[in-house]
């Protein structure tokens, strides 16, 4: 049997980190396996750990969170003391989308949260850090090479590689052609694919920026060693910090927006928290 340990501390009022622009609160928290990424489907949180594993979980208003199903299968062997080797995850379309480092990445069948499946596992020349399904195209971000654009209209067939960024740890795309990255060195950075030789706008952050959520004109980044930052981007050639916040572990590897002013964060060893988020100032209007 599988080691679980849940704790349901309803502290709406009790505030993690509180910037004069967002109160931060715990909801509740789950342990698990050691985690790397952590996504948000029809309701239900997907969660993919270390070890390789995917858990799909349940949330029950006033029971908290607990396991629905979880999948073991082959990967890459992440060492123990590896920390930022890619283990992310995006859902769409009854799909979980998990990059696996050397191994490529995988696409696994969550229509049924109960009964999750490996569809495909498409193997990679280089290093998969992230992925990012957006329509019938799949991001894939390949840390030193750039971005590998996938069709996944049937199955997932190589497009083209962009060589842009530094150290791509992950990328949301927009069919526009603007492309939002989090890049090793703790660096934010916002690409115009028809002028892709700079950024059109960028923010240096502290810690190692590993993974992005957006909601409206506001981008919450992951930034491991240093909590989650959340940045204004109504102007995307000038992106501004509104505020950080950290968690009992500081190792955030993974942010995920979860139904109205909620985000579930994965924090390495100690599982997945989530937590609720309000603006102070009536005059705030990015979110």
């Amino acid at each position: 049997m599988r080691s679980l340990i849940f704790t349901i501390l309803l502290l709406t009022t009790f505030a993690l980190f509180a910037a004069d622009s967002l109160n931060i609160s715990l909801l509740t928290e789950i342990e698990l396996s050691a985690l790397r990424g952590v996504d948000v489907h029809d309701g239900n949180i997907f969660a993919f750990a270390k070890s390789p594993k995917l858990y799909s979980l349940e949330y029950v208003c006033g029971g908290g969170l607990f396991i629905a199903d979880s999948l073991t299968f082959s990967g890459f062997s992440m060492p123990g003391h590896s920390y930022l080797t890619g283990r992310w995850i995006e859902c769409a379309e009854g799909k979980a989308y998990l990059a696996d480092w050397t191994s490529g990445f995988h696409i696994a069948d969550i229509s049924d949260h109960h009964g999750m499946a490996i569809d495909t596992t498409i193997s990679s020349a280089t290093t998969t850090r992230g992925v990012y399904p957006a329509g019938e195209s799949l991001f894939v971000s390949s840390n030193s090479i750039g971005m590998h654009l996938y069709d996944i209209s049937d199955g997932a067939a190589y497009i083209s590689t962009m060589s842009i960024g530094s150290a791509v740890m992950d990328a949301i795309g927009y069919p526009d052609g603007t492309v939002l990255i989090a890049e090793s060195g703790a660096d934010f950075s916002i690409w115009d694919l028809d002028m892709a030789s700079s950024p059109i706008g960028w923010q240096t952050l502290s810690g190692e920026a590993v993974r992005l959520a957006v909601k409206g004109n506001t981008a919450f980044i992951a930034a491991w060693g240093n909590g989650v930052h959340a940045l204004n981007i109504a102007d995307l050639t000038s992106p501004s910090v509104i505020a950080n916040f950290n968690f009992w572990d500081d190792d955030v590897y993974d942010i995920e927006l979860w139904s109205e002013n909620r985000l579930v964060v994965a924090a390495g060893s100690d599982g997945i928290s989530a937590v609720s988020y309000t603006h102070l100032r009536a005059h705030e209007t990015v979110l």
